[in-house]
């Protein structure tokens, strides 16, 4: 690496946010014959500008992806020497090679490592068990999973690659902090005993925007729900949680919806992500009920993205659209497991500013189509996500007067198909809408 590269990482690793710098490195990579890597770069980043449903963004993120294909041993090379992982296998370079490695005689290509999309992993859980999933992001594998004992692992990927996004695995709340986490933006806790709480007094988080609270992980104790509600309830007290704009957790009790409503500090949140998991009783009023607590905080009246995942009821829905708390809701993402009427949609609704509405996960029968074309709010967004599972595919065409086609700019269709059961429906979609209309299967 010349010391115009190094000079430029360093920039990166300091403040992972600044696309400027990575581009300049791009640049400079360009300059020095590694066209490939640059390239990877500028994609990558200029797909992060288009909407996440958009077909400009799956264009560029495909190019990407051929790229990484072809590249990622070495590119992922790099990372495993500042680090002290063992490198990956190399691609066989002959016919022989690439027999021998397809029927075992040679380690396949990239041991103990494969790669899926932008995610490289390890290829078996027992090596390399500190490490779990890496994500290239923007150029760089700066989304990083870390298992067991990390203790020398983050502090050395600098020499290497920022760190933007960590989810940390570990029960040992000291081994993986440090300064090295100054400029990490992203933090996920998953799977957690009590204690990880703590670690959120640490000093070393000084631009962590995002915390995602993973589900409890220590079902062996009599009540987790209450166990997690007296950390949240500690939490609310912690001067970090004033700085995070974006938080998601599992709202799992009446008890922790209360902790959340009521907790002042989170009147700077943005973005706000909560699992609604049902309590044993009904399972759509239980998450229902624990929504409209929410609805009613005037802490969360700042909200501009809302992500909602659980069994709802209609009750439930009402109290999201049509509470005057969320009228400055820009995004929302109803992930809705089972069944659930989409009748409120077809109501007024108290969100005049929502651009982004995501609807997933539920059943799709012939009334909650009628609901969508009937639905105000369908007309007003920019961006509209479907996932689902349709009674019946031919009822797609009639979304056609779900959305306004002059104001949409994203309609994403992502239903599960088989070859038998062809999108019946889309061809129409895809005349009225264009390039706009994304539609996946799977």
């Amino acid at each position: 690496m010349t010391s115009d590269l190094r000079a430029l990482l360093a920039a990166i690793v300091a403040n992972p946010a600044d696309d400027t710098a990575r581009l300049v490195y791009a640049d400079c990579l360009q300059e020095n014959g590694n066209s490939a890597r640059a390239e990877f770069i500028r994609l990558q980043i200029e797909a992060e500008r288009h909407h996440p449903n958009s077909n400009t963004r799956a264009k560029l993120e495909r190019r990407a992806q051929e790229l990484l294909s072809e590249h990622w041993i070495h590119w992922w090379g790099e990372v495993c020497a500042a680090v002290g992982f063992p490198a990956p296998a190399p691609k066989p370079s002959s016919r022989l090679g690439r027999f021998a490695s397809r029927i075992r005689l040679r380690s396949v290509e990239g041991y103990p490592y494969e790669r899926a999309g932008f995610r490289v992993t390890r290829h078996q859980v027992d090596t390399l068990r500190e490490l779990v999933p890496v994500t290239f992001r923007r150029g760089f594998p700066d989304a990083v999973e870390i298992f067991h004992n990390p203790t020398p692992l983050l502090p050395k990927w600098l020499l290497a690659s920022p760190l933007h996004s960590v989810t940390v695995n570990v029960s040992n709340t000291e081994s993986w902090l440090g300064p090295h986490l100054a400029s990490l933006h992203t933090l996920t806790l998953y799977d957690y005993a009590p204690l990880m709480f703590s670690v959120l007094q640490s000093p070393h988080f000084t631009n962590l925007k995002k915390l995602r609270l993973g589900i409890p992980g220590y079902f062996a104790t009599p009540d987790p729900n209450e166990i997690f509600a007296d950390g949240l309830a500690w939490l609310t007290t912690v001067p970090l949680t004033r700085q995070v704009t974006h938080l998601a957790l599992p709202v799992w009790s009446d008890r922790t919806a209360e902790i959340v409503s009521s907790a002042q500090c989170l009147s700077g949140l943005g973005a706000l992500e909560v699992s609604l998991m049902p309590d044993n009783s009904d399972e759509a009023e239980s998450a229902s009920r624990r929504l409209a607590i929410l609805a009613r905080s005037p802490h969360l009246a700042g909200l501009k993205e809302l992500t909602i995942v659980g069994s709802l009821g209609a009750s439930g829905l009402a109290a999201t659209i049509q509470k005057p708390t969320w009228s400055g809701l820009r995004k929302l993402a109803l992930e809705l497991q089972y069944f659930c009427s989409l009748d409120p949609l077809a109501r007024p609704d108290g969100l005049p500013v929502l651009e982004d509405l995501t609807l997933a996960g539920m059943t799709i029968h012939s009334a909650e189509i009628a609901a969508l074309v009937r639905s105000p709010l369908l007309k007003r967004v920019r961006h509209f996500a479907l996932r689902g599972h349709p009674t019946n595919r031919s009822l797609l065409s009639l979304l056609v007067d779900a959305v306004d086609v002059n104001r949409i700019e994203t309609f994403l269709l992502s239903l599960p198909v088989t070859p038998a059961t062809p999108l019946d429906g889309v061809a129409q979609l895809r005349r009225h809408f264009g390039d706009k209309l994304r539609a996946l299967s799977g």
